[in-house]
Order: structure tokens, then sequence, then C-alpha cells
């Protein structure tokens, strides 16, 4: 492969999504066939984990005054 295609080769790759194609010699290669002619190993997106607990982040009623309004004494 010629310097000019491995520097586009490379500029292609930072954004390029999986079902993209690149042309070399108009012979299309997905982004794993790039990565693997340029000898760089296949990047995987670490996916966060779903945390599926809810966490209330309120305090309740800390720091708060209510006001009862005008009160009579008897």
């Amino acid at each position: 492969m010629k310097q000019r295609t491995k520097e586009k080769a490379l500029k292609w790759l930072e954004t390029a999504k999986k079902m993209d194609t690149f042309s070399i010699n108009t012979a299309p290669h997905t982004k794993e066939q790039i990565e693997e002619l340029l000898g760089i190993k296949p990047s995987k997106k670490i996916e966060k984990p779903i945390n599926k607990d809810i966490e209330e982040k309120s305090y309740g009623d800390v720091e708060q005054t209510f006001d009862s309004g005008d009160t009579e004494e008897s």
C-alpha cells in the first residue's frame, strides 16, 4: 500500500463507522479490513453498563422550614 493511501486511510478511520467502506484501487474495504491492512488492532467501543436501579437524589425536607401561617393562642 502506498504511503499516501495509508495516510488517507488513517484519516478516514478517525470518522469511519462500521458499515462505511474505503476504496483501494476501486476495491471496497470495510473498517475492520483497513485496520487489519494497516496493522491496527480493531477498535472496540466500551459501553457503560446500564444501572437499572433508580437512585433518588433528593434529601427530603432537609433545611426546609414550613410556615404554618398565622397561629392563634387561646
